[in-house]
């Protein structure tokens, strides 16, 4: 697969669904989001096939991170809209070893 991966579930409230996945890069495979900018913070909007993500997905069916969910952190940044916030985001996603929060998209963010 490339990376050494580990995931949580938990719920926040009726309708939220929060899903924490760590990534560990073992060689150069990217890891693989397309990911949307907005007022919303940032929103996943597809995963790259052949990629660490896209493996974890496979492997992973029932905390796979999706098209339409929410970032909620990474590397422990909570995120927010601002274009500060989205360009830290970016680096740390970039790191050997990423800690991602994502929120199970909701209609209203896609």
């Amino acid at each position: 697969m490339g990376c050494a991966s580990s995931a949580s579930v938990w719920c926040i409230g009726p309708e939220v669904k929060l899903v924490r996945v760590s990534y560990t890069r073992n060689d150069d495979k990217p890891l693989g989001f397309r990911l949307q900018h907005n007022s919303n913070g940032i929103l996943v909007r597809g995963v790259l096939p052949e990629t660490i993500a896209s493996a974890w997905n496979d492997q992973n069916p029932s905390t796979q991170v999706l098209f339409g969910d929410r970032v909620v952190s990474v590397n422990g940044i909570e995120v927010d809209s601002s274009w500060n916030c989205w360009c830290s985001i970016l680096s740390e996603l970039r790191k050997d070893r990423v800690n991602m929060v994502v929120a199970r998209g909701r209609a209203e963010d896609l």
